[in-house]
């Protein structure tokens, strides 16, 4: 996607407005620079307390699973005005559909 704006202020609309949201979503803030921003999030898959409850005491082993979902927004300068936003990870649907949307006018 192409943003009608320079890298410094795409970034810093994606700070404003999108980190809020995807920290909603359970992701947080883990990296970041000029060129791109980092967002994760960690949970335990459920197999794994079923495993805990019905295999216990061995089963408490899979509770130390993570399951960790990553979303890698990078900004590249294309003209003087212009800046590409790439946006790559794995999200639920709601928040793909929400990138989807995504406009910046």
């Amino acid at each position: 996607m192409t943003v009608p704006a320079p890298p410094e202020k795409t970034r810093a609309l994606l700070l404003d407005k999108l980190a809020p949201g995807l920290n909603a979503f359970g992701y947080e803030l883990v990296d970041q620079s000029s060129t791109g921003l980092v967002f994760e999030r960690s949970s335990r898959p459920g197999w794994a307390v079923a495993a805990a409850i019905f295999l216990f005491p061995i089963g408490l082993l899979a509770l130390g699973r993570r399951k960790t979902d990553r979303i890698v927004l990078s900004l590249e300068e294309r003209a003087p005005r212009r800046t590409d936003l790439t946006a790559h990870g794995t999200a639920p649907r709601r928040v793909r559909k929400a990138f989807a949307q995504l406009t910046f006018h």
